[in-house]
């Protein structure tokens, strides 16, 4: 007889393991602060508003307080290695773009002040960071992994997402269509 590997000999413990499994991803969406029906946001879609505060406790509302700029948000957290490579390639570019036409936020997600300074100081970037310690902004935009990155239009349009990392050079081109 070939072993088969472990099997669940009680229906009770049978169905025990089918809710578990069920339950993992709305405890994974919870993580993100997922509100139930709530799905990830589309290209072609208006970024929500929300408000969030700064690294110095700054109130800051997106989109609102970069109109008129093309913007990008970045949603991240303290324990993504593959983010510091982002975070830095979207610090290039505002170094080379400048401030007038490209606005540039990087979301911590369910991570603390302390948390987001510490990973900080492996990055180069001098923009704007913005804590969102509940996850509730990252809820609001359907984030369901970190780095997810939106890339909105002057009007607060999404006209880009981008799910995992993405380099200088991709982030180029892809800004290539709305700047000059």
């Amino acid at each position: 007889m070939t072993p088969r590997g472990p099997q669940l000999k009680s229906k009770g413990l049978r169905i025990f393991v089918l809710l578990c499994a069920g339950f993992v991803p709305v405890l994974v969406g919870a993580a993100f602060g997922h509100a139930a029906g709530r799905g990830p946001l589309k290209v072609g879609s208006p970024f929500p508003v929300f408000a969030l505060s700064d690294l110095d406790g700054r109130p800051v509302e997106l989109p609102g307080d970069a109109a008129g700029k093309i913007v990008i948000v970045h949603f991240w957290a303290s324990w993504c290695p593959l983010c510091v490579g982002e975070m830095n390639a979207i610090q290039a570019l505002r170094e080379a773009r400048g401030e007038r036409e490209l606005a540039a936020y990087s979301v911590a997600v369910n991570d603390k002040t302390e948390a987001a300074r510490a990973y900080l100081r492996k990055t180069n970037a001098k923009y704007t960071v913005l804590l969102d310690p509940a996850g509730a902004a990252a809820g609001r935009c359907g984030v369901q992994s970190v780095p997810t990155t939106f890339i909105c239009d002057r009007g607060g349009t999404i006209r880009f997402k981008i799910l995992g990392e993405i380099d200088r050079a991709g982030l180029e081109k892809l800004l290539s269509t709305l700047l000059p």
